[in-house]
């Protein structure tokens, strides 16, 4: 028994995942260019992407985040983005989460992601946090090395076919990176 408990440290200590990260090293960041955020190939005019570039959470996760407006979100006040939306803004976020873990492969809610674009479904029960009159529609897939979440929040609580259609034309731009395995 003595045995079997070593070596299961010796696992957590070289694969770098705890539930307790405190007790291990940091891990030694990894240069930029093997995990990218998401792009979009051309967006309307009067639309602007803001990417928050990589984000580490923890030894096990890697975290890219880019958004999509259709106002200057960058100017939005103490509170973010969301309590700033105009009327009948659209902001798209695009989140990247790495590396998948097994179970997340078999998780129904990421399904592979086949061929781009991705596509925003036309109905919603979502709402954006805290926001209950803005509408959130969500796209979620996976790809070999990460998870993908699209969320396009509209705010209009009722919003008719052409900003939803100007949404999602703005989701088919986004473009994916291919992140190495991240191991």
């Amino acid at each position: 028994m003595r045995a079997r408990v070593c070596f299961s440290v010796v696992v957590v200590a070289l694969t770098g995942c705890s539930s307790e990260p405190a007790s291990l090293p940091e891990p030694q960041p990894r240069p930029e260019r093997e995990a990218r955020p998401a792009t979009f190939a051309s967006l309307p005019p009067g639309w602007h992407q803001f990417d928050e570039g990589l984000q580490r959470r923890g030894p096990c996760h890697t975290i890219a985040y880019t958004l999509a407006a259709s106002w200057r979100a960058d100017r939005a006040g103490s509170h973010g983005w969301a309590a700033d939306m105009p009327p009948d803004a659209i902001a798209i976020g695009v989140g990247l989460y790495g590396p998948v873990r097994a179970r997340d492969r078999r998780n129904p809610h990421y399904p592979p992601i086949g061929d781009l674009p991705l596509e925003l479904p036309f109905t919603t029960a979502g709402y954006l946090e805290g926001s209950p009159d803005v509408p959130e529609y969500r796209a979620f897939g996976r790809l070999s090395d990460y998870l993908v979440e699209v969320r396009a929040d509209i705010n209009n609580p009722a919003p008719g076919r052409a900003l939803l259609k100007k949404a999602r034309s703005v989701v088919r731009r986004v473009r994916l990176p291919d992140w190495p395995e991240l191991r």
